[in-house]
């Protein structure tokens, strides 16, 4: 899959200009009448001398010109990573140039070979010239990137959702199935091993939806929509401004309506279950007073909710878990026991609570698997 060596050196493209090739067809034209009009002297001399077996003249052969990109060079910027003295072929990507493997890249998109197979008029470096229209530069860069080291890409969306746009728009399945294994990565089918916090930034985000809406990808649907929910950026942008700047975002008001409804859902649905005490309605410890109870004045019922708030506020938790249920839920589930333990609350309590919030855990993903658009 490598699409060239980085250890080639690295040269300054050209580019036929337009007065240049004026100039050219201008003197090629001269020559032309000139040479036509000698060519019909020379046989009218010959006809009157010969027979009529002689041969006729040599028709003159007219050469094609060639037409340039009509670009400037000092328009275009060289991508000196992407720029192989062998390349056999350039492309046009936002105002930037690559010379690359034309063979290559055909073997992988489908939609560049179509291109090649076409021809062009164009020419960059005494090189066919194609223009891929609707492709960022940096988008491009990171498919290259990924055709050449495809294990060394890293996992990071920003650059998934780089490969997934371009491979997708250029129809190359090898890149595109690169994307989707990222994705997984990112967004585990085990989704209690969400990472806490807003770890994607939401125009990448929202980008993955777009692409996944345009070609019925919905795999990772629910985890997108969620990082959206947990945004603190992302709601910023909704409120920050009006129509225009909400459409901007590229979701429907029912999308923007639905993440909503579900975010203050999630925060309710927080709120209650972490300040709940063990076994709420018992308001006591199950073991009493007895041996590994908890510590006696937990039992007291007027007390015991008190207790369990200082305990659940202390480190700060509860306030992420409102911007971040589900991320710091699982935080719950694998860090809080210890705590829990040194404050006085006793194994079995502290399992009690372990219990309800696992259960709220998937409780929340079905919540929002039912809760998002379905497009």
């Amino acid at each position: 899959m490598f699409v060239g060596s980085e250890s080639h050196a690295r040269r300054t493209p050209r580019v036929r200009h337009t007065a240049a090739l004026l100039a050219t067809t201008t003197s090629s034209m001269e020559d032309l009448r000139l040479e036509t009009k000698r060519t019909r002297s020379a046989c009218s001399t010959s006809s009157s001398d010969s027979d009529s077996d002689s041969p006729p003249p040599k028709k003159i052969k007219h050469e094609r010109l060639h037409t340039i990109a009509h670009k400037q060079l000092g328009n275009l910027n060289t991508q000196h990573d992407f720029w192989y003295p062998d390349g056999n072929v350039v492309l046009v990507v936002d105002g930037s140039i690559f010379k690359l493997y034309k063979a290559r890249l055909a073997r992988y998109s489908s939609v560049l070979d179509t291109i090649f197979n076409a021809g062009t008029d164009d020419e960059i470096d005494d090189l066919p010239a194609y223009t891929l229209p609707n492709i960022s530069c940096p988008d491009f860069v990171t498919f290259l990137q990924a055709l050449e080291t495809p294990f060394k890409t890293a996992t990071q969306l920003h650059a998934t959702a780089a490969l997934l746009i371009v491979s997708e728009k250029l129809k190359c399945t090898d890149a595109a199935r690169l994307a989707l294994h990222q994705l997984r990565e990112i967004w585990p089918a085990n989704r209690t091993k969400l990472a806490v916090g807003a770890a994607c930034h939401y125009p990448d985000v929202l980008r993955v939806i777009q692409i996944s809406r345009e070609h019925d990808q919905f795999a990772f649907r629910t985890h997108a929509f969620y990082e959206l929910i947990r945004s603190p950026a992302f709601w910023d942008a909704v409120g920050g401004g009006g129509a225009a700047d909400r459409t901007a975002l590229g979701l429907a008001d029912g999308d923007l309506v639905s993440l909503l409804c579900l975010r203050v859902q999630l925060r309710q649905a927080w709120s209650a279950l972490v300040l709940a005490p063990p076994y709420p309605d018992a308001g006591s410890c199950r073991l009493g007073t007895g041996r590994g109870s908890c510590r006696k004045r937990f039992n007291q019922s007027n007390l015991r909710k008190a207790f369990w708030l200082e305990s659940m506020l202390e480190d700060g938790l509860y306030h992420a878990g409102m911007q971040d249920p589900l991320g710091n839920l699982e935080l719950l589930l694998e860090h809080k026991k210890d705590s829990l333990l040194a404050d006085g609350w006793c194994k079995g309590c502290i399992g009690e609570r372990e219990d309800a919030w696992a259960k709220a855990q998937k409780d929340w993903w079905v919540l929002l698997d039912n809760g998002l658009p379905l497009r």
